[in-house]
């Protein structure tokens, strides 16, 4: 399916062995939840790519791209997602990183 209508989405990957998670959004010009497009995180990207069976995505929000944004941060604050250590996100959408490894946590 191709569209040409921008279609934000929020979006939340799952290790589905491990229970660690990754959410992000995708909010650039044209994209829809079905555009091919995995996520922006160095830990999480080539996980996927090395064994995507091994993950499930979920679609957990369409909506215009502000929206999207700031539903993003409402969500990471919400699940304290950087203090989560089944969080694969860094953040709570507040610039605010911490730094931890996850590379032996999926295997």
């Amino acid at each position: 399916m191709v569209t040409s209508k921008t279609q934000a989405y929020l979006y939340k990957w799952t290790h589905i062995s491990s229970g660690m998670w990754y959410v992000g959004c995708r909010t650039a010009k044209g994209c829809h939840p079905k555009d091919g497009y995995l996520c922006s995180s160095t830990l999480v990207k080539p996980l996927l790519l090395e064994s995507m069976s091994d993950w499930e995505r979920e679609i957990l929000c369409i909506s215009d791209p502000n929206y999207i944004l700031q539903l993003e941060t409402l969500y990471l604050h919400a699940v304290d997602a950087k203090n989560d250590p089944l969080s694969f996100n860094q953040h709570n959408g507040d610039g605010k990183f911490i730094l931890r490894s996850h590379s032996q946590s999926t295997k």
